[in-house]
Order: structure tokens, then C-alpha cells, then sequence
């Protein structure tokens, strides 16, 4: 739990976020490629219910659709396109890319197009026949989706300024509290290979002060901590990947299948394949 005292600046995702939503009166949704941006993951899923009556009706897996068809398409893309699913959906879709490395996959809005979209792409499902149209979902004219789209080209702006003030500007690093630098280590490197002598190092303390400087900061044991950033990574893997078990039991750290079997059933009562269909 963080003090009050502190500057929130890991926080800075969720309040942009938060700040767009207000704004312009659109829901985020959030498909999340890079363990930095772990904090958005409570705008992971759809908060309509028309959306969750559709997957009913469909009996369809959205993430075939959501996730792995757009991203194979959203690189033709950079700046942005609207993604209307097989249930009349539509959506504007955004993505957050740095040096060639999809981050984040940001959806804003569900609504109707009014017409035609302009010079604005579409990636496009093949429509359900028995696709319902419910009243409580707005329809936007070319115009309103366009504000939209700049707006969510807002976000993304913030979204990378910060990204990029994390990973390379040091004034920045140094205006953060121990905590945060601990926190953001976590977020930043990778669960295969992140150690307690490289938090150190990072850190620039002794091993052993380290183990105690965590602990005191944080509440929790470096081990506690790295393994749940093991499974966040994994449950990331397991959702918008379609790599086995086995590959992300490895490349999540956890050494065999059998260990990440044993630790992810415990903690989510779910097994890695059960959380998977789950998810989808």
C-alpha cells in the first residue's frame, strides 16, 4: 500500500487514463504487451454489458478477434484505426509502439458508425447475422470519431513521454522514493531474469541491504514480490498469447511446468489452461 506522501509517479498510466475517460466520456479497455504499463490492467476487459450478451449469443472467444487479429493488422496502422468486431461493435483502437515493441493495445469507446468513417481505417469483422442492436449504445458520426481518435492520440502521447522518462531519464529516476524505484525495476525487467544481486546492483546497495531495504519499503520479501511479477507476466502470456504452457512457464521464470502449474493453481484455484479459457 502506497503512503500518501508519495509522488504517485508510477501512477501516472492510470491517471491519464482516468483523466481521458472524464474527458470525453468514452470507456478504455486495455491489452497490455509490456509488464511497465501493469497498472492499466483494471481496464483489461469491456465494461459493457451488451458486450458480455453478445459473447453469449456468438458463443464466440472475442480475443481471437480483439487481440490477435488486430494486432497482426494494427501495424499497417501507427496512428490509429477503428476495430468493428462481428457483433456491429465498433471501437477506436491505438497503438502504443517504442522502438519497433508493441507496449500496449489501447481501445476507446464501443459505439454504431454513422456512415461513412473518412480517411480513418477499418479493420473489420465478418457480421453476425443475429447481431443485436441495443439502444444503449451510442452512434458517432465521422466527426465524433475523429475527436475521439485525437484524443486517444493524446493518451498515447502521455503514455510514452512517461515510458520514456522511466526508462531513460535519470533526474526523473532519482525523484522517485525507494519504493517506486523497487516497483518500477519490477515492472521494467524481465521475471526470467531479474535476481536480487541485479536489483542491487540497480539499486546500488549491498545484496543483504537489499533483501532488508524491500521488505521494509514494501511490506513483502523479494521473493513474494518476483513471484507475482512471475505470474502477472504469465497471466498476461496466457491471455493474449498463443503459446503453451510449457514456453510460458519458462519464459515467465518459473523454470518447468510443473513448478508454474503448482504455484499458478494456488494462487488463482485455476489452472493455467482453465484461467485461459476464462479469460477469453
Amino acid at each position: 500500500m502506497e503512503n500518501k506522501g508519495e509522488k504517485f509517479m508510477l501512477n501516472v498510466p492510470q491517471n491519464a487514463v482516468y483523466c481521458f475517460e472524464k474527458l470525453t466520456g468514452s470507456t478504455i479497455s486495455c491489452y497490455i504487451y509490456s509488464p511497465v504499463f501493469s497498472r492499466l490492467s483494471r481496464w483489461r476487459n469491456h465494461k459493457s454489458i451488451y458486450c458480455g450478451q453478445q459473447k453469449d449469443d456468438f458463443s464466440t472467444e472475442c480475443i481471437h478477434f480483439d487481440s490477435f487479429h488486430t494486432v497482426e493488422n494494427i501495424w499497417n496502422f501507427p496512428d490509429g484505426c477503428i476495430k468493428t468486431c462481428h457483433a456491429n461493435f465498433s471501437e477506436v483502437v491505438m497503438p502504443v509502439i517504442r522502438e519497433g515493441k508493441l507496449l500496449c493495445l489501447l481501445f476507446a469507446g464501443m459505439f454504431y458508425l454513422a456512415g461513412d468513417t473518412g480517411t480513418i481505417p477499418v479493420i473489420k469483422a465478418v457480421p453476425k447475422d443475429n447481431a443485436k442492436k441495443y439502444p444503449g449504445i451510442k452512434t458517432l458520426s465521422t466527426s465524433e470519431v475523429t475527436l475521439l481518435l485525437e484524443a486517444l492520440k493524446q493518451l498515447r502521447a502521455r503514455l510514452l513521454l512517461w515510458y520514456d522518462d522511466m526508462h531513460k531519464n535519470e533526474l526523473f529516476w532519482e525523484q522517485l522514493s525507494v519504493k517506486e524505484q523497487i516497483l518500477l525495476i519490477f515492472c521494467r525487467e524481465s521475471p526470467r531474469d531479474l535476481t536480487l544481486k541485479k536489483l542491487a546492483d540497480l539499486l546500488h546497495l549491498s545484496y543483504n541491504r537489499t533483501s532488508h531495504v524491500v521488505k521494509e519499503v514494501t511490506g513483502k520479501s523479494f521473493s513474494q514480490l518476483l513471484t507475482r511479477h512471475r505470474l502477472e507476466y504469465a497471466c498476461n502470456l496466457l491471455t493474449l498469447t498463443r503459446k503453451s504452457v510449457a514456453e510460458i512457464a519458462a519464459e515467465s521464470g518459473f523454470g518447468n511446468a510443473v513448478n508454474f502449474y503448482r504455484i499458478f493453481k494456488r494462487e488463482y484455484t485455476l489452472s493455467p489452461q482453465e484461467y485461459r479459457e476464462k479469460m477469453r
